[in-house]
């Protein structure tokens, strides 16, 4: 489920879409010298896949029947797989490839090929072994270095994954992008989004820099940015999938649906697409379908949390509530040690007994790395389950401090135990992050008037005020704390100014309307009291 002003809760994972490097820092293919060969090298280049294949199948079988000047099936069958890629044909690839490192186990090139499948495909703890058995046979290989650390980073070992960068930069090649990669990797998107405008030497390079520029400009909540950088590169190549996928998380749900259904023309075995496409339809109340599509996603990657968490949502929606909590263990059990999972055990799992009696509902938005969304609703226990949330929210910090709906959360918690001080930090934690977020300014104003800290509020939201003239809902709260204090005058003018700016919102209007008839009211009590007097 998208929601527009909740963009920035969807990057709890990483930034950038680890198969689209795949591409930019492989070695040189393998050229095909051999005459035999040349019609399924042309067949190939003219991407005529099917007929490739079956010339290299042709090719195979032929070489089985030499008796002599036997070619290496190893090498033959690296051909194959490389074609089965390029037709999706993914379980057949790993099958074909197999065969070939059983033949030849010391090829570097097999496991490091297999590795970038493994990677596109999210199995990153097969593609970890297969890099460090390259890099054992070939030390000197950067490109398993990288993909290396590409497939730590897949298991959260983001100290590993620095190492592996570091080292890689060691040789001449790539240097850019490893600088690229260590800066998103410490969450450094500013850094990392002055090194994406920085020229490339070629055009993969280029699209990789854009669309990590894209998803760090997502980060830093730029949104007309992030449309702009997608439609350049999708200029550049109409058909890379990334760029529709991240142009989609910004878009109204019809228009998401219609960006995800172009990456799934473009590539039908990424999963992601059918999870972000669920979650638009969710938003659209059309959960039967949203259902449909979490499954689609989930026969590719069985594994997938995205898309166990929008099926558990759209359970829960047609209550069928003992389904949306198996859906919802079952993400938790998937990434135990990821922002996301703390940050759904910080508002805890729902209860086995579900009835349809909440204490508190909540959605929560959020994102697996290749970015599309996962939205739990569920339920938080009063008293002894704050205090457990609080220490598993407190993880999920640890793991990544910049993230909105974390601090959202605790500081909702800290209200609930009373702890005014503590939810007021987190609260301004969350303006620090974005200075015109409406939700953070709601919560400080509110948290302060009930602490009757009438000054410090009307100074915070005064400040809110100057950082965005044109925030209606800073407006907003001015109005209601000055109406609160008696300055009706004052309360006047800014309630104005904020129904003047959304005059079909009806809780300006009814507040509009209040002031006027307490300023009223207090004038003809001040008329009445000078009369008598």
């Amino acid at each position: 489920m998208i929601q527009k002003d909740e963009q920035e809760q969807r990057q709890q994972c990483k930034i950038t879409k680890r198969s689209q490097i795949i591409d930019e820092v492989k070695q040189k293919k393998t050229e095909v010298i051999d005459k035999d060969l040349l019609k399924f090298k042309q067949l190939f280049d003219e991407r005529n896949y099917e007929e490739a294949l079956l010339e290299i199948e042709e090719k195979i079988k032929q070489n089985e029947l030499l008796k002599e000047n036997k070619k290496n099936n190893d090498e033959l069958l690296m051909h194959k797989s490389i074609v089965l890629i390029q037709l999706d044909k993914y379980d057949e690839f790993l099958e074909c490839i197999n065969q070939a490192i059983t033949l030849n186990p010391k090829n570097e090139k097999l496991l490091y090929h297999k590795g970038i499948t493994l990677v596109k495909l999210d199995q990153y703890q097969q593609a970890f072994q297969c890099f460090d058995e390259a890099i054992k046979i070939n030390p000197d290989n950067q490109a398993s270095l990288i993909y290396l650390g590409i497939t730590l980073e897949g298991i959260y070992n983001y100290n590993g994954a620095y190492k592996c960068y570091n080292e890689a930069q060691k040789y001449d090649q790539n240097f850019q992008l490893l600088n690229i990669l260590k800066e998103v990797i410490g969450r450094k998107y500013d850094e990392a989004i002055e090194l994406c405008d920085k020229p490339f030497s070629n055009t993969d390079l280029d699209k990789f820099a854009y669309t990590t520029k894209g998803r760090a400009l997502l980060m830093k909540l730029r949104y007309e940015e992030v449309i702009k950088i997608c439609d350049k590169v999708i200029q550049i190549d109409e058909t890379l999938a990334e760029a529709y996928d991240i142009k989609a998380s910004l878009l109204r749900p019809e228009e998401a649906i219609q960006q995800c259904q172009k990456a799934i023309q473009l590539d039908s075995k990424n999963y992601v697409p059918y999870s972000t496409i669920a979650g638009a339809l969710i938003q659209l109340r059309r959960e039967e379908e949203a259902i449909e599509y979490c499954e689609m996603s989930l026969k590719i990657n069985p594994r997938g949390d995205i898309a166990l968490g929008n099926k558990g949502i759209a359970l829960f929606d047609l209550n069928r509530f003992e389904e949306a909590v198996e859906c919802f263990d079952q993400a938790l059990s998937i990434r135990q040690n990821h922002p996301i999972i703390n940050l759904l055990m910080g508002t805890a799992l729902a209860e086995n007994n579900i009835n349809g009696r909440m204490k508190r509902p909540l959605r929560l938005l959020t994102n697996q790395f290749h970015q599309s969304q996962i939205i739990i609703k569920h339920f938080i226990k009063k008293e002894g389950g704050f205090v457990e949330a609080i220490v598993s929210l407190n993880k999920a910090l640890k793991l990544n401090s910049n993230v909105f709906s974390i601090w959202n959360s605790k500081g909702r918690l800290l209200l609930n135990m009373n702890r005014y001080e503590e939810a007021i930090l987190c609260f301004k934690t969350l303006f620090q992050l974005n200075s015109n977020d409406n939700v953070a300014i709601e919560q400080i104003r509110e948290t302060l008037e009930s602490l009757n800290r009438i000054e410090e509020a009307i100074a915070f939201i005064s400040q809110a005020v100057i950082n965005n003239p044109q925030s209606h809902v800073s407006k907003f709260q001015m109005a209601k704390t000055l109406l609160r204090i008696g300055s009706f005058e004052e309360a006047l003018i800014f309630s104005q100014q904020a129904l003047s700016m959304q005059p079909q919102n009806q809780q300006y209007l009814q507040l509009y309307c209040k002031v006027v008839f307490m300023q009223q009211l207090s004038k003809g009590c001040l008329e009445k009291n000078e009369q008598g007097n």
